[in-house]
C-alpha cells in the first residue's frame, strides 16, 4: 500500500496510509510513484524528489506475505493516480519479480516506469533505466522525460 511522504512521523514511525495518497493541490506537482523496499531508505529518495518539486508516494513493494495488488489483478489508487513511476525494487525476489510486468500491462493505464537499480536485470521494451549510481539531476530529468517525452 502506498504512503504519501507528508504522512510519517519525524522518527522513522508510520502513519496509517491514507486510502487515496494523492492532494488536491490547486497547482499540481507532477506526482512519483516511488516503489522501494525499507532498507532502501525510501523516507530520504521521496523527500529529495519532493524537494525537486515531485509530488511523492511510495509503496515498499511486496513481500511473501504481502502482494503486489496489482500483481493479483487489483487496483491500487496510488498506481491509478501516478504521472511516472519510479521502481527500485530487486527484481530478483520472486514477488517483485511480478510488479513491473503486471504494471505495464494492467486493465487500467500505467503511467511510464523508470526503473533504477543494477543494470544486468532486464527490463521490457519502453522502460527507462537507469544506474545504481546514477545522480539526483540525472534521476529527476529522467522523471521529468518519461512524464514528458518531448521535454529537453
Amino acid at each position: 500500500m502506498a504512503v504519501r511522504l507528508t504522512h510519517l512521523l519525524a522518527r522513522g514511525q508510520w502513519l496509517k496510509p491514507p486510502d487515496v495518497p494523492w492532494s488536491d493541490e490547486a497547482e499540481p506537482r507532477p506526482r512519483v510513484l516511488l516503489e522501494c523496499p525499507a532498507e532502501g531508505s525510501p523516507w530520504i529518495v521521496a523527500s529529495v524528489l519532493e524537494r525537486e518539486g515531485f509530488e511523492v508516494a511510495f509503496c515498499e513493494g511486496p513481500t511473501p506475505r504481502r502482494r503486489c495488488p496489482v500483481a493479483h489483478e487489483q487496483s491500487c489508487s496510488a498506481l491509478e493516480g501516478a504521472d511516472v513511476v519510479l521502481s527500485m525494487l530487486d527484481r530478483r525476489t520472486a514477488e517483485s519479480a511480478e510488479v513491473l510486468p503486471a504494471m505495464l500491462t494492467c486493465a487500467t493505464k500505467c503511467p511510464p516506469v523508470v526503473v533504477h537499480g543494477p543494470l544486468d536485470q532486464a527490463v521490457p521494451d519502453g522502460v527507462a533505466t537507469l544506474g545504481p549510481r546514477a545522480s539526483v539531476a540525472t534521476i529527476v530529468a529522467t522523471l521529468h522525460r518519461a512524464i514528458d517525452p518531448m521535454r529537453s
